[in-house]
């Protein structure tokens, strides 16, 4: 971009092809919007299915859902604590099939190094969850929780028109804004998990490219960067421009000469 120049997408994506060589830039972060903006198109694509308008971001796994035969919670890592049984796993995104059968747990990857068998190993096991199992979990953790008003947020998208998963009741709304009041929890009480969230679970990583180490095609679905690119790439020019770099991405990062870059 010249001086006084206006500044445009290519130089948005520009500025993170560059950056995310940096030892300790998190592309995915950053990158996440334009992932958003498609992730409908693309999981269409890919399952030959309709998905609906509402996807959720940062959807909470309670750790007492997953794992309710542990004593203290979920399991953790070798000299690890263990997390408590109302703290969560996030996944990246739930999306849903408008056949009104399949919800998707979807994880975003740019950097195939960074999936970790400890969260391959909770997402199998929410696989293997009722999924309205992981609702009910949703309404544990916002009993549980001191951002009460965030998971009413979160119900609300769950009760979205063609999704159903529950039932609002009107006082929760009205003991949740603009202010937390009395009554709370009763109303909490009357909140109900509807017959439409008796979905089967699948698992989808969104990466850069196949990783023989970590890749468990028998258990999860895998979209590749390349794959995510021939979508986008059609869907006007922010896509075009999208897959542009989705391309390049399929490469390590820190893998160029510095030199090659910009500034």
């Amino acid at each position: 971009m010249t001086d006084g120049a206006s500044p445009t997408i290519h130089d948005v994506f520009e500025v993170l092809n560059r950056w995310r060589h940096l030892p300790s830039y998190p592309l995915e972060g950053r990158a996440a919007p334009f992932f958003e903006v498609f992730l409908r198109d693309v999981l269409s694509v890919h399952f030959e299915t309709r998905i609906h308008d509402t996807l959720v971001p940062e959807f909470p796994l309670r750790v007492g859902t997953l794992y309710p035969d542990e004593a203290g919670g979920g399991p953790g890592s070798t000299g690890a604590r263990k997390p408590s049984r109302d703290q969560s796993y996030n996944v990246d995104y739930v999306a849903f099939g408008t056949d009104n059968r399949t919800a998707y747990l979807v994880e975003l990857k740019t950097d195939v190094e960074s999936i970790r068998t400890e969260q391959q190993d909770y997402l199998d096991t929410a696989r293997n969850t009722a999924f309205r199992s992981l609702v009910e979990g949703v309404g544990e953790l916002a009993r549980a929780s001191n951002r009460k008003q965030k998971y009413v947020h979160l119900l609300h998208r769950l009760a979205a028109d063609g999704l159903e998963l529950v039932h609002m009741p009107k006082a929760l709304y009205d003991k949740s804004f603009p202010k937390m009041r009395p009554g709370w929890t009763r109303a909490m009480d009357a909140l109900s998990v509807g017959r439409e969230a008796d979905l089967r679970v699948e698992i989808v990583f969104v990466q850069p490219r196949k990783h023989e180490s970590s890749d468990r095609p028998g258990d999860f679905h895998y979209i590749y960067f390349d794959d995510v690119a021939d979508i986008v790439e059609k869907r006007g020019d922010l896509g075009q421009v999208f897959a542009a770099y989705l391309r390049q991405w399929t490469k390590q990062a820190g893998f160029r000469d510095p030199r090659q870059l910009g500034q």
